[in-house]
This record gives C-alpha cells, sequence and structure tokens, in this order.
C-alpha cells in the first residue's frame, strides 16, 4: 500500500527510487513471496483507473476509506468522534502534501531576505509570534543561513497561548525526539533573568540531535538529558518547574501528510495502548510543576481517545491540576500538519 501510494502521489520520486526501498524493506523484513513480482502489478495498477465493485460502493465507509486510501476503522473513529461530514474533510487533507513553517531567530535582515527569495508567507499569533510558511523543504545549513529553524504549526500555536514568567523562568520539556523541538521555549525565554531550559529525550540519538542544535545555535541556558520518562526524577527535582511541556507518544495520524506509511500500519488496539501510555507519561512529568505552574501537552492526534480522554483522565486522577483551554489542530486549517494542545495549570493550595 506504502509504495503504490508513493508511485501515484509522490511523482517527485522516479519509479526506481521506489522499487529500490521496496526491495530493501522486502529483505528487512523477511517478507513472503516474488518482490519482482509484486512490484511488476503495482506499477500496472498504477496505468489502469482506480474501480471500485458496486457492492463497495453501497457501504459508505468501506467506499471512502478505500476512496480515501486509509483504513475503515478509522473512518468510522472520526465520524463517531466529530462527524462523517467532518471525517471526510480531515482524511481528505491526510493525503496533501503538508505546508512546511519555520520559525525566526534573531536576524530581521536575513527574514526579509527569506520572504522576497523564497515566497514565503508569514503567520502572526496573538504573542505577536511570526512564523513563515512554504512549501519547499529547507536543510538545516539552509535554515542557518536564514537565520530560521522548523516548526510546526501546532507546537507554535500552542506555545503563543502559554504564559512564562518573566523573571528565573525554569522550563522542562519531555518526550522529545528531535534536536529543534528545544528551540520555541529556548527562544522565548532566552533574555529573561536567570532562565533556564531542561530537555528530556528518551533515545540516545534524539539527544545527540539536541546537542547538534545546542552547539549550531549557541544556546547557553540549556541542559540536555538522555532518560525514559520515568527516570527523570533520578536527576531533577519534583515540584520545581514553572512551566512543562509534555509530547505525547501518540499515533500521529497528523502527520500522515509527511509520512504516508503511517496510515497503512494503523492497528486499532493501538489507540487504547496510546491513550494509557500518555496519560501514564502526563502523570509522572506533572510531579515537576511547581504550584502556580502549567503543563502543556502536545501531540499529532487527530481523535479524541489520544486527546480529549487523555487529558480528562489525567485530571481526574490529578484534582490539583484544572485545564486553561485546549484546542484540535486540523490539517485544513493551515493545509499544514494537525494536531492537538492542552493547557493545564496547577493550583495553589493556598487557593484551593
Amino acid at each position: 500500500m506504502i509504495a503504490l501510494f508513493d508511485l501515484r502521489y509522490h511523482k517527485e520520486y522516479s519509479p526506481e527510487d521506489i522499487k529500490k526501498a521496496y526491495y530493501d524493506a522486502f529483505l528487512k523484513e523477511r517478507l513472503l513471496g516474488d518482490k519482482q513480482a509484486n512490484f511488476a502489478s503495482l506499477l500496472q495498477a498504477v496505468e489502469k483507473p482506480f474501480k471500485i465493485p458496486s457492492e463497495v460502493k453501497n457501504s459508505p465507509f468501506l467506499y471512502n476509506s478505500l476512496v480515501l486510501e486509509l483504513p475503515e476503522f478509522l473512518l468510522h473513529r472520526l465520524a463517531k468522534d466529530f462527524t462523517p461530514k467532518v471525517a471526510l474533510s480531515i482524511s481528505s487533507y491526510l493525503h496533501k502534501k503538508p505546508m512546511l513553517f519555520f520559525a525566526p531567530i534573531f536576524d530581521e535582515e536575513k527574514q526579509a531576505s527569506l520572504l522576497a527569495s523564497d515566497d514565503f508567507e508569514n503567520i502572526s499569533f496573538e504573542d505577536n509570534t511570526v512564523v513563515y510558511r512554504g512549501n519547499r523543504v529547507l536543510s538545516l545549513k539552509e535554515c542557518l543561513s536564514k537565520g530560521i529553524y522548523p516548526t510546526t504549526y501546532t507546537e507554535t500555536l500552542a506555545y503563543s497561548r502559554l504564559e512564562t514568567p518573566s523573571m528565573m523562568p525554569k522550563v522542562m520539556l519531555t518526550g522529545l525526539n528531535e534536536g529543534t523541538q528545544i528551540l520555541p521555549l529556548t527562544l522565548k525565554i532566552l533574555d529573561r533573568y536567570q532562565s533556564s531550559l531542561t530537555a528530556v529525550f528518551s533515545s540516545p540519538i534524539a539527544y545527540r540531535s539536541g546537542a547538534d542544535i545546542m552547539k549550531k545555535y549557541q544556546l547557553k541556558n540549556v541542559s540536555l538529558i538522555n532518560c525514559e520518562i520515568p527516570y527523570i526524577k533520578t536527576y531533577r527535582p519534583v515540584q520545581d518547574y514553572d512551566v512543562v511541556v509534555s509530547f505525547g507518544k501518540d499515533l500521529q495520524i497528523g502527520l500522515s501528510r509527511s509520512n504516508p506509511s503511517i496510515l497503512p500500519t494503523l492497528n486499532e488496539k493501538d489507540f487504547l495502548k496510546s491513550k494509557n501510555r500518555q496519560v501514564l507519561d502526563l502523570l509522572e512529568v506533572a510531579q515537576f510543576v511547581k504550584e502556580g505552574g502549567s503543563l502543556l501537552f502536545i501531540n499529532h492526534a487527530l481523535d479524541k481517545e489520544e486527546t480529549n480522554e487523555v487529558i480528562a483522565k489525567f485530571l481526574a486522577k490529578r484534582t490539583d491540576f484544572y485545564l486553561v483551554e485546549k484546542e484540535m489542530v486540523y490539517p485544513s486549517r493551515m493545509d499544514s500538519d494537525g494536531g492537538f494542545y492542552a493547557i493545564l495549570k496547577r493550583k495553589m493550595k493556598n487557593h484551593d
């Protein structure tokens, strides 16, 4: 399914490139069958119109799932969570090429050059944050030369709504898998008196990515930790941070525009696992939020089980927190990847 999708929609890749990747996957996954005959069938399928049997057309969910090339159970879920009309709208956007977002560092001259030469559109947020939207992928080297860094619309929107102390802010980021994820809040608090940010990476590769970003952008107020979430308390004291950010380990449906392999590999049983996993992580990192501090939850889910239900279950267990705001960011909103965020606040004991 992934190879067929690439052959149909990713015209920037040659059939030979896709064929090589298909053969490599066959060897790595030790799949059974004849890979040459299989790929020949895929090439033939691409040349023919996509025909759907009449009996399938009589089943709306099955028909739409085939037309939109996504699992039928996912379409059922989205229709139940929202409405059939909204479900179809979300699904149709999951196959489009996403717009990319880049945030500025400091250099206004470089930013002006970016807008003039690369035809990027600037998007403003309530807190005066500005990001640039375009459809061209930029390497990290290009980003450095232009005074920008890659980000996502969902994260930028969430950070624009998040309050951070003006003096001595202490921030913790958890669940990181990309080095650039440390940049938005680091730069936001960089010039504030005695600011500090702790970034927690759960894999050595992601940790090295974070160290590389620190070096390239010369970040002085950041410390990195490489450990699983349950072990953070062996490195840092609890109830010590003004802001804690938790990036949820969801099934990332909202990122399927950037990664078309996500939809074909979805399993309905994994949704419950994702929900429970994210609740446990959220309960763990909540320990580090001081009284009056904020807890920001961000992921790339588009279903209620991995978003609203995670927050509801967390709040049922941690009654000392309350919801400030939450929002589902649909792919149609900015023609980008989708996601979800929720801002929670820890109560002050004197005001319970």
